[in-house]
């Protein structure tokens, strides 16, 4: 395949696998809330999902690298559907976490996976790319399509919260027959070991991964950057629904609202490369962008006038937007072994939802016990902290 093909078809792939997750964009947390759960089981309901994650990220991380990415990104698109079918017709916690174990797999499958394929295959076509570019690009053409899937889940569940549920499992569906169909790994050398030997090799790629863990600077500082962010996030990503149930919102004006989230991430997408003209260097403009989040987030739920909750909820979404690129971006350029890469991916998306594991525990309980306000305010809070911290020790990095 030629660069540009491959690039087209990461595109349809990405934005079928986007599309899937957003028709529960503005109705998930709702949906647990119709099954009786409060704030703390609903937020322990996603901690089992991001439990999995970390148990999982390295072992099939490891695995697309020894076997293949494409197969691994295809196991994913299949597990998905299936946690997403169970999830539309569970409505006790066991289930739902039984959906979340199911799906957290599938999503391990394809974090590392994905990406690394893309960057591989271009890579063997021998063709000048620019990651920041397929990577923003993408990036606007998953949330044109979040945009439309999550004002059609809000639509659809008005007639019934478990219903888009059931239309994210049909496109997860489709979207791993179009990668099984298509998606091709000219570059990967199947492997020809036995499975004692397969094991050994699993055992080589994790240390030699471990390695350039602690040898690179650099990429230590995607490792902590992302898991901070991960945890200040989940306040919002689990209890913005109820903020503005409370505000008087219905299921399909919550469609609505998960669709300007999306379109305040394309304003971050775009603003991403406008905003390298300003400040020098990648790592310097994901600290700075990440101390803007932290401060909108606690700015949001600071007010009670709906204007100002609307204005600052969406500026923390900008900010996020204008990030997701550029630490998608500096993850690739730092990760300078191919042969691992995946595996060394998935180290990012693992740490990653180890802190989203603590920030759902802890923002749940604070919401449970303090209300949802504080709960913001401390996670916003704490990201500020932690990224001056972060930031003041890498000032001498380059990039």
């Amino acid at each position: 395949m030629k660069a540009k093909s491959i690039v087209i078809l990461y595109y349809i792939i990405s934005a079928l696998y986007a599309g899937s997750m957003g028709f529960i964009m503005g109705v998930y947390s709702n949906f647990l809330r119709s099954a009786g759960l409060d704030e703390f089981w609903l937020n322990m309901v996603n901690v089992s999902y991001f439990v999995v994650i970390t148990i999982c990220e390295i072992p099939t991380g490891i695995f697309a690298d020894i076997f293949g990415r494409k197969g691994s990104f295809v196991i994913s698109c299949f597990l998905e559907a299936i946690s997403f079918l169970i999830y539309g017709f569970s409505r006790s916690f066991g289930g739902f976490v039984l959906a979340e174990t199911i799906g957290a797999v599938g999503k391990t499958f394809a974090s590392g996976a994905f990406d690394s394929w893309l960057v591989d295959s271009i890579k063997h076509t021998g063709e000048e790319h620019d990651l920041l570019k397929i990577f923003s690009r993408r990036g606007l053409i998953t949330k044109v399509v979040l945009i439309i899937s999550a004002i059609l889940g809000g639509i659809i569940g008005d007639y019934g919260l478990n219903l888009p549920f059931f239309a994210g499992s049909i496109v997860f569906f489709i979207c791993g027959i179009i990668a099984v169909t298509f998606m091709k790994e000219t570059y990967f050398e199947k492997s020809k070991l036995s499975f004692v030997d397969s094991f050994k090799e699993i055992k080589n790629t994790w240390n030699r991964s471990i390695i350039f863990t602690k040898s690179d600077r650099n990429f230590r500082f995607v490792l902590i950057i992302s898991s901070i962010q991960m945890f200040a996030v989940m306040a919002p990503n689990m209890e913005w629904q109820k903020v503005f149930s409370n505000l008087g919102f219905s299921n399909s004006a919550n469609g609505i609202i998960g669709g300007l989230i999306c379109v305040a991430m394309i304003v971050g997408i775009i603003l991403s490369r406008k905003a390298q003209n300003c400040v020098v260097g990648e790592k310097r403009l994901m600290v700075f962008i990440q101390i803007l989040i932290g401060a909108f987030i606690a700015l949001t739920v600071s007010f009670v006038n709906i204007y100002p909750v609307l204005l600052f909820f969406f500026l923390h979404e900008i900010g996020r937007g204008m990030f997701g690129p550029l630490m998608e971006s500096y993850t690739q350029k730092s990760i300078t072994s191919s042969r691992e890469r995946a595996t060394l991916s998935s180290f990012v998306s693992m740490t990653g939802h180890f802190g989203g594991a603590i920030g759902l525990l802890a923002s749940g309980l604070i919401a449970k016990y303090a209300g949802i306000p504080l709960a913001w305010i401390v996670s916003g809070l704490i990201l500020i902290i932690v990224t001056l911290y972060i930031g003041s020790n890498h000032n001498k990095d380059k990039g």
